[in-house]
């Protein structure tokens, strides 16, 4: 399968209308923002697995201190686990080894869908802070050297 055969798979499961909603239909624009992430995101890239999202355990409502919480991720691929805080103005986290020291060759990048790069640098701990994260979908790309680049799946930012 190539990438072309991929888009017209994923524009037919979008315009398809979800059984509990008869008569809808996705929009051109939510189709249109799908294709375009997808163009960001090589076949052979490898995908970081979501192990853990707040987002997944809502606060009651009346619970002090849930307003303005930041959003906590954390993704696993292979040995690197990528901890991340995300508040309404930044990005903040830690790359974390199960193996030895950090790998001073990881590269992070933090993607939008229209191919908006742009670089997060990592202390000697491992940690990043970026600020001013683009509203809409991001991800984060990591680079490894000799291993194939790796994407973490879409998130709001």
């Amino acid at each position: 399968m190539d990438d072309d055969e991929t888009m017209r798979i994923l524009r037919g499961s979008l315009r398809a209308a979800p059984a509990s909603m008869p008569g809808t239909v996705p929009s051109l624009r939510a189709i249109e923002d799908a294709v375009s992430a997808g163009r960001w995101i090589r076949m052979d890239d490898e995908f970081a697995e979501l192990v853990a999202d707040s987002a997944d355990h809502p606060i009651s409502a009346g619970v002090r201190g849930s307003a303005g919480a930041a959003r906590m991720l954390t993704y696993r691929l292979d040995d690197l686990t990528l901890e991340c805080e995300l508040a309404t103005d930044a990005l903040w986290g830690q790359a974390i080894w199960s193996r030895g020291a950090p790998n001073p060759l990881l590269k992070l990048e933090l993607v939008t869908p229209d191919g908006g790069v742009t670089p997060m640098d990592l202390d000697a701990e491992g940690r990043f802070l970026l600020q001013r994260v683009p509203p809409g979908p991001v991800g984060i790309r990591c680079i490894r050297e000799g291993r194939p680049r790796a994407m973490t799946p879409w998130f709001l930012g």
